[in-house]
C-alpha cells in the first residue's frame, strides 16, 4: 500500500500547487495592462514559440491524438474502478483513485490558462488599435458590400468554386505559407509587430466529426497547434486556417481572430485568400441589413457563382445541424462566457464591426 499512499500524496501536493497557480494567475488577469505586458507580449511568445518547435514539425495533430486518447484512459479507469470495487475497495484506494483525477483536471485547467488563456484578458485588440468602434450606418454597410461584391464577382474565377485548392493535400503546404504571408501583411497594415507561428496548421483527420459538431478549427493551447476542419468547403479553408493561426498569435477573442484573418487574406497576393476573406466579410455585412436597410437586398448583384458558393457553405452546415451540434454550441458558449466574452457564441460575428471600422479607414486613405 506504500504506492498508492505515495500516489496520494503526490496528488494532494499536486492540486495544491495547481490551486496556488491558478490563484496567482486569477489576480494577474485583473489587470489588463499586466496580462498585456507581462504575459501576451512577454510569456506567451515564448510559449508558442516552443511548442512550434516541439510540435510544429509533426505531420499530423498532436492535439487530435491527446483528445482521441481521452475515451480509452477514461474507460481505463472505470474498469479498474469496477475491479477494484469487486475485490473490495479500501479507503487508501478510493482517495488514491480520487486524487488522481482531481490533480489531472487542475493541471489540465491550470496549464491551459498558463500557456494561452490569460490573453482572454488582455485589452481588446480595437483599443490596441486606437480605433473607436461606431455601430454601422446605412451608407457604410451599402459602401462595403458594394465593394465587396465587386471584388467577388470579379475574383470568382480565380479563387472561388467548388474546388480552388484542387488536391488539397498537395496544397496545404502551400496554403500555410500564403497564410504566413498574410499575417506579416496584416501586421504591417494594422501597424503590430506579429511574427508568423512557426508552427504550421494541422490539418484533422476526423474532420467530418468536427462538423457534426460545428466546428471549423479549433486552438489547442497545450500544444499550440492550430487545428482545422479541411471537410469544410474548401473556399472557406483559407480563413479557417487564418482564423486559427490568429489564436497562435494570441488573439483569443473570436471577433479579433475573424477580424485579423480577414485582413491577413485580403490583403494577399494569392486571389483564393483574397476570395475567401470576402466571402466571409459578406456574409457578415449582409446579415447587418436586415437591422439597417430593408429595401434592397445586397444578394441581388452577386454573380451566379458567387451564389452556388453562398448556397454550398448554408447547405454544407446544415446537413449538420442537429442535437450534436446544438449540444456542442451550448458548450462552446458557455466556455466562452466563462472566460469574459458576455456574448457567447455571438462573439463570432461582432467582428463585422472591426471589419467595417477597417473598411472605412481604407475608404479615407483612398481618398
Amino acid at each position: 500500500m506504500g504506492g498508492l499512499a505515495r500516489l496520494q500524496q503526490m496528488g494532494i501536493v499536486v492540486a495544491a500547487t495547481c490551486l496556488v497557480i491558478l490563484s496567482a494567475l486569477w489576480l494577474i488577469a485583473r489587470s489588463a495592462t499586466i496580462v498585456e505586458q507581462a504575459f501576451s507580449r512577454g510569456f506567451f511568445p515564448w510559449i508558442v514559440s516552443a511548442q512550434g518547435v516541439l510540435f510544429g514539425w509533426l505531420p499530423f495533430s498532436l492535439a487530435e491524438a491527446v483528445v482521441l486518447m481521452v475515451p480509452p484512459a477514461v474507460c481505463g479507469l472505470l474498469l479498474w474502478w469496477i475491479v477494484v470495487r469487486g475485490r473490495g475497495a479500501t479507503d487508501l484506494q478510493i482517495g488514491a483513485l480520487v486524487w488522481l483525477i482531481v490533480s489531472a483536471g487542475l493541471v489540465t485547467v491550470a496549464t491551459g490558462y498558463l500557456f494561452w488563456g490569460l490573453n482572454y484578458s488582455r485589452p481588446p485588440l480595437r483599443e490596441r488599435l486606437g480605433w473607436e468602434i461606431d455601430s454601422p450606418d446605412a451608407a457604410l454597410l451599402a459602401s462595403a458590400s458594394n465593394a465587396l461584391i465587386e471584388i467577388l464577382n470579379e475574383e470568382h474565377g480565380k479563387g472561388g468554386g467548388e474546388r480552388p485548392w484542387a488536391e488539397l493535400g498537395a496544397s496545404w503546404k502551400h496554403l500555410d505559407q500564403a497564410v504566413n504571408d498574410g499575417i506579416r501583411r496584416a501586421s504591417h497594415v494594422l501597424g503590430q509587430s506579429w511574427d508568423p507561428p512557426s508552427g504550421a496548421a494541422k490539418p484533422i483527420a476526423l474532420s467530418r466529426g468536427m462538423s457534426y459538431l460545428g466546428i471549423s478549427g479549433i486552438y489547442f493551447p497545450w500544444t499550440g497547434e492550430a487545428n482545422v476542419n479541411v471537410d469544410v468547403p474548401q473556399i472557406q479553408l483559407p480563413h479557417v486556417t487564418a482564423h486559427e493561426k490568429a489564436h497562435q498569435l494570441g488573439l483569443a477573442a473570436e471577433d479579433e481572430a475573424n477580424f485579423v484573418a480577414f485582413v491577413a487574406c485580403f490583403n494577399s497576393p494569392d486571389p483564393r485568400l483574397r476570395y475567401s476573406a470576402a466571402l466571409f466579410a459578406f456574409q457578415q455585412v449582409a446579415a447587418r441589413f436586415p437591422r439597417q436597410r430593408k429595401t434592397t437586398s445586397p444578394w441581388e448583384s452577386l454573380s451566379s457563382g458567387v451564389r452556388e458558393d453562398l448556397y454550398r457553405i448554408r447547405d454544407y452546415w446544415q446537413a449538420f445541424d442537429g442535437p450534436v451540434e446544438r449540444v456542442a454550441a451550448r458548450v462552446n458558449d458557455r466556455y466562452l462566457r466563462s472566460q469574459g466574452v458576455r456574448e457567447g457564441i455571438q462573439s463570432y460575428s461582432e467582428s463585422v464591426n472591426l471589419i467595417l471600422s477597417y473598411w472605412k479607414r481604407v475608404e479615407m486613405a483612398e481618398e
